[in-house]
């Protein structure tokens, strides 16, 4: 799941929700700020619905998220080795692309 926040002036922020198996990473690009909230499941990985998403968020011609605040809220189950490693691994791809953690 993605969340969108658009600044409207000062009130704050409104948010827009989106699911990462019906996204491109181009979609999440042009946001100001991002808040992603991935789930893990297995030895970290990512759910089904977000695999295709995160494929090509890690190929070579990802798009880049320069103009991009993000953070990553990863939930996983801690009795596992690789605790939560589809959100660290979305977390470390976007400072990759350019993006700026908050």
């Amino acid at each position: 799941m993605a969340f969108f926040l658009r600044m409207p002036g000062s009130r704050g922020f409104a948010a827009k929700t989106a699911d990462l198996g019906e996204l491109e990473p181009s979609d999440l690009a042009e946001q100001e700020n991002l808040l992603v909230i991935a789930s893990t499941w297995g030895e970290g990985d990512p759910p089904e619905r977000a695999v295709s998403f995160y494929e090509k968020l890690s190929a070579e011609g990802a798009p880049k998220f320069e103009k991009s605040r993000y953070s990553v809220l990863a939930l996983g189950d801690t009795s596992y080795e690789q605790f939560c490693q589809f959100g660290k691994d979305l977390d470390r791809r976007f400072e990759e692309l350019g993006g700026q953690r908050f």
